[in-house]
C-alpha cells in the first residue's frame, strides 16, 4: 500500500533510523535520486525501501525524495 504514496505525490520526505555506520544520534539528509541511493537496510525491521523505491520507478517518474535518517 506504500507504493500509491510515491506514485501519486510530487515530494516525499522519508524519516527512518538506519544502520549506515554513523555514530548514534547522527542526523543525515541525503538526496537520493535513485533506488541504489538509498541505505541497504532502514531500521531495525528492514521494510524493503529500496524494492519500494525500484518498484515506483518502474511505474514512472519518481517524486522528489528527501530522506531524513
Amino acid at each position: 500500500h506504500l507504493l500509491s504514496y510515491l506514485c501519486d505525490h510530487p515530494r516525499i520526505v522519508m524519516i527512518d533510523a538506519t544502520m549506515d555506520g554513523q555514530r548514534a544520534g547522527t542526523v543525515s539528509v541525503p538526496r537520493p535520486r535513485y533506488a541504489s541511493d538509498f541505505p541497504r537496510s532502514l531500521t531495525a525491521h528492514d521494510i524493503g525501501l529500496r524494492d519500494l523505491v525500484e518498484s515506483a520507478a518502474l511505474l514512472g517518474p519518481l517524486p522528489d525524495i528527501t530522506l531524513i535518517t
